[in-house]
Parts: C-alpha cells; sequence; structure tokens
C-alpha cells in the first residue's frame, strides 16, 4: 500500500512539475527582457520588436496612472528605439489637439524645444524621465529628420491655453474679414476667453449660463461655417473643442463623485471625440505614415467588454466607450497595443527624491507575480505569440492594468492588448519644474 502511494505521490508531482514546465516555457518564450534607461542607445534588447511590429503602422503605448516615473522612462527608450530603428516618423498625444499642433509649430519656428514641451500635459512636461526622450527628439530635429507631433484630445490641456481665442481669431478673420462685426461671433469669442482665464476646476468644468450657452452653440455654428471647405483642420480643431467645453460645463467635482453614471457619460463622449479627432489626423494629415500613440493605457485597449473588474474602479470598464476600441473597428490590423504595470514600488510626482505613493506586491492569480515568478525584473510580454497559452492564462488572469489600488480580469489578456510592458519595481515621476 505504501508502494502505491508513493508511485501515486510522484506521478502527481511528476505531472505538477511537467505543467510548471510547460508555463516557464510560454513565459520564457515569450517574454523578452529589456533596459528602461532612456540613456542606453544600444538596442540590441529590441529587436525582437523589428518581427513583432513589420505589419504595424500604429504603435500605441500605454501607462497607468499618468504618475508612473519608470514606465514613462521604459517608453521613451522605447520611442528612440521606434523612430531610430524602425522609421516611425509620428507621434500622436493625450493631449490637445490645440496645444501641440501650437507649440509643434512654434518648435520648428524658435528651434527650441521647450516651445513643444510646453504644449505637454505638465506631467509629462515635467517629468526627469522624459527629459532624455525630448534631448533625444530635439537633436534629430536639428539634424533635419522629419519628425512631427501633433494631440488628439478635445481638451485645452498646456501652458498655450491662453493663446487660443487670439490664435482662433487669426485663423477665422482670414476667411471672413468683416466676422467682428457679428454679434455672435464675438459673443462665442467672450465665452472662449472667459473659460480660458478661469483657474483650477472651473477652467476644466466652465460655468456658463443658459442664455450663454445658447450663444456659445451660435457662435459654434457660425465659425465652422466659415471653415467648411476652406480649413478642414482647425474646423476638426473647433468642433471638437467646442463639443467638449459643452460636455464639461456646468458639471463640479461632487458630481462626478456622487454620479457615476454622468462620470460615465463624460468619459465615453470624451473618448468619442478623442477617436474623431485621431481618425482625422489618421486620414488626413499623416495617411501611410508610422505613428506612435503616447497616452494612457486605458484609451488604447479594445474588447474591453471582455475585462472584469476585480476591485472597485470609478467607471465601469466593460460597459465603457473607449477610443481604442471604436478605433480597432477601423485600424485593427495596423495597430499595436502596448500596456504597462507593475509588481510593487511607487508611483506619484515628487520632488528632491522624495518617496512617492507605495503600493503592494501584486498577488497570487496576477500577471506580475506569475512573471517575478519567472525571474522577470523590466521586460515585455507578447501575449499573441502562436503557441498555446497556459491554463492560467485562461483563468481570470489579473492585471493591474489601470490603478495600482485594484485589478481587473480577462480571460483572453490578447484580445484586449498586444504586449505587457512589465516593471518589477515602479518609481515615481522626478518633478524637475523650476529646475
Amino acid at each position: 500500500m505504501k508502494i502505491i502511494i508513493m508511485m501515486i505521490s510522484t506521478l502527481l508531482i511528476s505531472v505538477s512539475m511537467f505543467a510548471q514546465t510547460q508555463n516557464d516555457l510560454w513565459v520564457s518564450n515569450n517574454y523578452h527582457e529589456v533596459s528602461i534607461d532612456a540613456t542606453d542607445l544600444n538596442f540590441r534588447d529590441f529587436q525582437f520588436l523589428k518581427q513583432e511590429l513589420k505589419d504595424k503602422n500604429i504603435v500605441a503605448i500605454g501607462e497607468q496612472t499618468h504618475e508612473d516615473g519608470s514606465s514613462f522612462e521604459g517608453r521613451s527608450r522605447l520611442i528612440e528605439f521606434l523612430i531610430s530603428e524602425m522609421g516611425y516618423e509620428v507621434i500622436l498625444f493625450e493631449a490637445g489637439i490645440f496645444d501641440i499642433g501650437y507649440g509643434a509649430d512654434l518648435y520648428d519656428k524658435t528651434k527650441n524645444i521647450s516651445a513643444f514641451t510646453n504644449s505637454l500635459y505638465g506631467f509629462w512636461r515635467n517629468a526627469a524621465q522624459n527629459q532624455n526622450l525630448f534631448t533625444f527628439v530635439d537633436s534629430l530635429k536639428s539634424a533635419g529628420k522629419e519628425i512631427s507631433f501633433d494631440g488628439f484630445d478635445c481638451k485645452i490641456t498646456s501652458k498655450y491655453r491662453s493663446n487660443y481665442v487670439q490664435f482662433l481669431d487669426s485663423i477665422v478673420n482670414i476667411y471672413d474679414a468683416n466676422i467682428k462685426q457679428n454679434e455672435t461671433y464675438t459673443e462665442y469669442l467672450k465665452i472662449w476667453q472667459s473659460t480660458v482665464d478661469a483657474k483650477g476646476l472651473k477652467s476644466v468644468m466652465p460655468k456658463i449660463s443658459k442664455k450663454n450657452l445658447i450663444k456659445f452653440k451660435q457662435g459654434d455654428e457660425l465659425v465652422l461655417k466659415t471653415l467648411k471647405g476652406k480649413n478642414d483642420f482647425i474646423a476638426q480643431m473647433v468642433k471638437n473643442n467646442d463639443a467638449c467645453i459643452l460636455l464639461y460645463a456646468n458639471h463640479s467635482l461632487f458630481s462626478f463623485i456622487f454620479n457615476k453614471k454622468e462620470l460615465q457619460r463624460i468619459n465615453d463622449e470624451r473618448d468619442v471625440l478623442m477617436a474623431e479627432n485621431l481618425n482625422y489626423l489618421l486620414e488626413n494629415v499623416y495617411k501611410n505614415k508610422k505613428i506612435i500613440l503616447f497616452g494612457a493605457t486605458y484609451h488604447f485597449i479594445r474588447n474591453n467588454s471582455t475585462i472584469i473588474e476585480v476591485d472597485k474602479l470609478p467607471i465601469p470598464i466593460s460597459t465603457s466607450i473607449i477610443m481604442g476600441n471604436l478605433m480597432a473597428e477601423k485600424y485593427g490590423k495596423s495597430i499595436y497595443t502596448i500596456g504597462f504595470t507593475a509588481y510593487g514600488g511607487s508611483y506619484g510626482r515628487v520632488k528632491d527624491n522624495k518617496k512617492g505613493l507605495p503600493f503592494e506586491n501584486a498577488v497570487e492569480g496576477s500577471l506580475e507575480k506569475i512573471l517575478v515568478d519567472n525571474n522577470a525584473e523590466n521586460g515585455i510580454l507578447l501575449l499573441n505569440s502562436s503557441e498555446t497559452k497556459p491554463e492560467w492564462f485562461h483563468k481570470n488572469l489579473t492585471i493591474r492594468l489601470f490603478t495600482y489600488n485594484s485589478s481587473t480580469a480577462c480571460k483572453d489578456w490578447s484580445c484586449v492588448l498586444d504586449a505587457v510592458f512589465f516593471i518589477k519595481e515602479m518609481k515615481p515621476i522626478s518633478d524637475v519644474s523650476n529646475k
């Protein structure tokens, strides 16, 4: 009897070890250790991407919280590789279509990289982990390499906020020199001016009376009629910038906290507007170009209906309307999406080497824990290989894709992302503003 028990135990151990070996083999075959040091321009570790991206014109590279310093640095180096060795030539940011366009144009005129970086959100502009990318791009532009920038957000998001009204007025007057005599137009500009002059939350959620909302809509129609067929790029910008004002007007922070349905509605409509801007840029400005998308992973995912929320998130991801899913309907075969996650560490915006916000190490049943158990440090896991995936991949595998305090699960993450950029120890943004 003892012999039989020993034989059964040996068999069970062998089966378990075989399964573990198979799991480890899939990870080792599809995981590529890479450096996240943005000063390292030796790209031997990224060479596997040349095969992986051979038929992809658009690479969407995300981030988890807008405050992930190590992710920023890893993404910066990845972008340097894509530009240097794979011929990518355009970066489209999750930032205002006005802001990035205005900053890029000013950069071309002044040859000063800060003219461009000022068009970005502060958490990108002031992150030490992005500075090597800015220097890299500046050196290429100085050498005459053609690199273009634009934004696809419907918000006005940068230091150039105060320039918007004058900029728009100068363009509109080219096509109608008498438009300043039109009260509808002047009232429309006044409302925009009060919006860009606002501070704090009112700059994001402006207070506009019902009477002025009617005037604003009338002004929007007039400006779009003036621009139609004459300057389609500015018309697209105006249409979605105005729609964004109407979307956020007269809301409060409390309404978002206590009314999740309204928060989701606004979030959904913003993604629809961003998808419209991005589609316009891809079809009319950068057609047939090799493009990098730069922003939050949330906006880039597809098939979000397959995602299961493990912990509470601000909005239900599975039922949200997401830009990446909208774009996948048209560009799915051309887009390659990379999300970021981390096993442990801290995040946030810090100065003078202060500590960020710590978060707990990932738990059993998570991709992060599985990668650490396979001795992963920093690297990229490819999700779409033709190899049979291990059993755990289809058992509601969790990834902390959107916040560090919650997880999301999915039975097949390869439907949502093409790859995951894993970082074992996340570090916060080092804020270099005012230095």
